[in-house]
């Protein structure tokens, strides 16, 4: 049984924030390390449209980290220690928007932006969508419901009580869709009207789990491309949308429970380039994806030697130009510059008692360049 109750409130704020909490790991020989800290991400798009804004900065009060959204609109800020947090997002030229969110161990919590031009206000009506979602035979409320509207304004989760809000919604007719592991997805007709509230109250009803062959399992590694080795913490998601998982210590992810059909496996972790995999889901069956994720920047490596006698030369002070970072070769004359960004670079080595020497490069996003440089000494 699904019901629907709407009914006029009062107007709310412009965002909206969803709070994916990381899908349990079932079924594994190995527990996995309990995580100590969540993340936030989002978009942001301009009002209106759907194009997303770049440059927008985004932080959080209390300060964990400063970002600005990319070209696609999208921002994640890692690692935030468990605890309230007001989110927020500004850009010159549109309203400043923030939300308090709830960030969990474990979770990803969503805050998505839909910033109003300051130029175009004119006649802007917005309303809100209300309600609690309730197990429709228990009656009692359901928590950690994703829910969506379309068309998109933005999507939320439900508190422990049931209980949504999305706020300044444009005027309009909406289709609320409703998502929970173990339920049907339910969907509802909610007309938001301008300076009003509509509420929405849904009610799920829960999945036929009688047959375990109904559904599937994705598993896979995720590891650096350069070193091969397992990489921890990546977000792994789908779509169409079940849930979201990090990666653990090993590399390894398992979504269970996954309806049969197509869905697209998307991969993030600062600090690498987003990867993603098409892959079709069967029941009864597991289906694998690995990941091989490429960094954003690239690494040079290489020995120092001196020219006559090819022996390595320890404590060679080693510096880029444009300036990166500094190092000195250890006793084997040898020496890594981590995380440079991509670009042509003058590699320079200085050291008392030899001529100070150079060599261009050239560094590549998720590449190794070599740079050996031989020293003359100074007669």
């Amino acid at each position: 049984m699904k019901k629907i109750i709407i009914s006029v409130l009062a107007p709310f704020i412009l965002l909206t924030t969803m709070a994916l909490s990381c899908k349990k790991d079932e079924g594994t020989p190995v527990e996995p390390e309990p995580a100590t800290h969540g993340s936030i991400k989002g978009s942001v798009v301009e009002f209106g449209s759907t194009n997303p804004l770049a440059m927008v900065n985004v932080y959080s009060v209390p300060p964990t980290s400063f970002v600005k959204t990319d070209s696609s609109g999208k921002y994640i800020i890692n690692t935030v220690e468990p605890g309230e947090y007001q989110v927020v997002a500004a850009k010159i030229g549109f309203d400043t928007i923030s939300v308090n969110v709830n960030v969990t161990a474990g979770a990803v919590t969503v805050a998505d932006f839909i910033l109003v031009n300051n130029g175009s206000k004119g006649g802007v009506q917005f309303g809100q969508i209300s309600g609690t979602v309730f197990n429709s035979a228990s009656f009692l409320p359901i928590g950690k419901v994703n829910l969506i509207t379309l068309p998109a304004t933005g999507s939320i989760t439900t508190d422990d009580s049931g209980k949504f809000n999305f706020g300044n919604v444009p005027a309009g007719q909406y289709k609320l869709k409703a998502e929970k592991k173990g339920y049907d997805t339910t969907s509802v007709t909610v007309t938001v009207y301008g300076g009003n509230t509509s509420e929405a109250d849904i009610y799920m009803d829960k999945s036929d789990t009688s047959n375990s062959f109904n559904t599937g399992t994705i598993i896979g590694n995720v590891k650096d491309s350069q070193s091969l080795l397992a990489i921890n913490g990546a977000l792994v998601s789908t779509n169409p949308a079940t849930s979201s998982v990090f990666s653990k210590n090993d590399g390894s992810y398992r979504f269970e429970n996954i309806e049969p059909g197509s869905y697209t496996i998307q991969v993030s972790k600062s600090g690498y380039q987003d990867a993603s995999a098409q892959i079709t889901v069967s029941a009864g069956k597991i289906t694998q994806a690995d990941f091989t994720l490429i960094s954003k920047s690239g690494r040079v490596t290489g020995t120092v030697t001196d020219a006559a006698t090819l022996q390595p030369v320890p404590g060679v002070n080693i510096q880029t130009q444009p300036a990166t970072v500094s190092i000195t070769t250890d006793t084997s004359g040898k020496f890594t510059l981590e995380n440079i960004s991509p670009a042509t670079y003058t590699i320079k080595a200085n050291v008392a008692g030899y001529l100070t020497a150079s060599l261009s490069v050239v560094v590549t996003a998720g590449n190794v360049t070599q740079a050996d440089i031989s020293l003359t000494k100074i007669n």
